[in-house]
């Protein structure tokens, strides 16, 4: 497991990206408050039962595990809420994919957010992989292949535009999707900037 933590690694992406690396630490410490490991050594991950219930048609709906005594969908129907995912801790992420991917792998993988960044196994192309199972093999290898998978996925989906103006409801839109007003994206986004500038 290889961490970023040399400035250069986000100066080389920021030239490619034509912004500043600042503006990357942000997205990085938002996303994942700047670590894409686990303490075991697993890239963070977020299981997402809504995105895996509406790839798989829904016919998983009603699937649920129990961890610690508490349910936890693995398949959801509708319109996402954050009360109905029950999304849980950063710990328990893992045993939610596995439990997935009981059900249908390649599904179980393209349904969870992925590292440094957190980004969709589903974008795997956009990130520069032929299957999410080589993608996801890069999320557990080093941080490096997770920024270079954001610095490919930015460039293929055309948001560099926005992190160079400083757009962040723009990119949060975009990025974070529709419900980023809800989750406040934006201005977290803005605020974790302004903080890392500061020093």
């Amino acid at each position: 497991m290889k961490n970023v933590k040399n400035s250069e690694q986000y100066r080389s992406a920021a030239e490619i990206l034509g912004c500043d690396p600042e503006v990357i630490m942000a997205v990085a410490l938002i996303e994942s408050r700047g670590t894409g490991f686990l303490p075991g050594g697993k890239p963070k991950i977020l299981y997402e039962p809504f995105v895996f219930g509406s790839r798989t048609g829904d016919k998983y709906n009603g699937t649920k595990i129990i961890i610690s005594g508490i349910f936890y969908p693995l398949s959801l129907t509708g319109k996402w809420s954050r009360q109905a995912a029950v999304y849980g801790g950063e710990e328990i992420q893992h045993i939610k994919l596995n439990a997935a991917i009981e059900l249908d792998e390649g599904e179980a993988l393209n349904s969870c957010s992925w590292g440094k960044f957190q980004i969709m196994g589903f974008n795997y192309k956009l990130c520069g992989y032929d299957t999410v199972g080589d993608f996801v093999k890069s999320m557990y290898e080093s941080e490096q292949n997770h920024l270079d998978s954001f610095v490919r996925f930015i460039k293929n989906r055309g948001l560099a535009h926005y992190l160079r103006k400083k757009d962040w409801p723009g990119f949060a839109k975009k990025y974070n999707g529709a419900g980023y007003k809800a989750n406040n994206y934006a201005v977290r986004l803005s605020d974790a900037y302004q903080k890392i500038i500061r020093g």
